[in-house]
């Protein structure tokens, strides 16, 4: 399956009224960890270094996947390795959040048993059913649910609109949504995945074919069994182009990453944004990291087969090291 590593292929933002106006609000903004020492970079770790922060860095890319659980929808074309896998859950998360609950403004708190065991509770309040509005919010508190979909979920969504203008009917719109994720986990057989921080959103569609979702937060930290990444003063903005099929991609992100699979923290920026088609690797553009004393491993899209990683690390400008790989070999690292 393609694009298991990047989000490059993100957001579909088709904005449609479903049958509530948005979740969690109340939800705390959580602090910025503390600053982390760069990371050396050296020839040991620099092919998981560049893997490992395009990988979290551009999961970003694919938060607004989560906007489809209340209704108001903006679905991921393609697959982040972590946050796609949490996604996967949207049938029970549609599931749980069904017409029979959310006519009934304000809601609950509710709480629901599960199809197979555990249980949810929703609550939250709109304004108007027939169009999001600030101030609509909307939480969900699932309780180890296992709705027979394949995955057990655990944690609370909350979530909120901040801001909303266009017609909700024909999808011509900006939206902003406040999203957090608190000790979120899913459990898929013998694979473990998990969310924690917050986020804000912003929709575009109001220039169609184009449209444009901008993500950006202090703090976010998913993990995935072994494994655990953490973004802090991110943003990532993807912008799509419909008018064509499969649709086109352009994704600029920047930010702060930290993992268990390297030591100290790097920083991170597209100075030529990433291009990709449909739910193919990216073809072209550029994710540049910066490690301690200036150095640096530049990640090069050669086509979507093949990468380039030049690696500099004595931070002189001078490329040490080239590493010719593909987009595949780095899914693995």
């Amino acid at each position: 399956m393609k694009n298991v590593l990047f989000g490059f292929c993100s957001t579909l933002l088709v904005l449609t009224l479903g049958a509530c106006g948005g979740g969690g609000s109340g939800g705390t903004t959580a602090a910025p960890p503390p600053p982390v020492a760069a990371a050396v970079i050296n020839s040991a770790n620099a092919e998981t270094v560049a893997a490992r922060s395009a990988d979290v860095a551009l999961q970003s890319g694919g938060l607004s996947g989560f906007i489809d659980i209340t209704g108001l929808t903006a679905t991921s074309t393609g697959g982040v390795s972590k946050l796609s896998a949490v996604q996967t859950a949207s049938p029970t998360f549609k599931t749980t959040v069904s017409n029979s609950v959310i006519s009934q403004v304000p809601v609950g708190p509710v709480t629901e048993p599960c199809a197979v065991s555990g249980s949810v509770t929703i609550s939250g309040d709109i304004a108007n059913p027939e169009t999001p509005t600030a101030g609509d919010f909307f939480n969900i508190d699932w309780n180890n649910c296992d709705d027979g979909q394949g995955q057990v979920v655990d944690g609370l969504l909350e979530f909120s609109i901040t801001s909303f203008e266009g017609d909700a009917t024909t999808g011509g719109s900006l939206l902003g949504i406040t999203l957090t994720l608190t000790a979120f986990q899913v459990t898929e057989g013998a694979n473990f995945y998990s969310a924690d921080g917050d986020v804000s959103l912003t929709l575009d569609s109001r220039t169609p074919p184009v449209s444009v979702a901008t993500m950006s937060g202090s703090t976010f930290t998913v993990g995935s069994n072994g494994s655990t990444e953490t973004l802090s003063n991110f943003s990532t903005t993807v912008t799509e182009n419909a008018g064509m099929f499969p649709s086109s991609y352009t994704t600029d992100a920047m930010g702060t990453i930290t993992s268990t699979q390297f030591d100290g923290s790097v920083t991170y920026d597209t100075p030529v944004a990433f291009e990709s088609i449909g739910d193919a690797y990216p073809y072209a553009g550029e994710l540049l990291v910066t490690g301690a004393d200036n150095a640096t491993v530049r990640l090069i899209a050669l086509d979507e087969v093949n990468v380039r990683i030049e690696a500099d690390y004595d931070g002189d400008g001078a490329v040490d090291e080239t590493i010719d790989t593909t987009w595949d070999a780095l899914t693995n690292q």
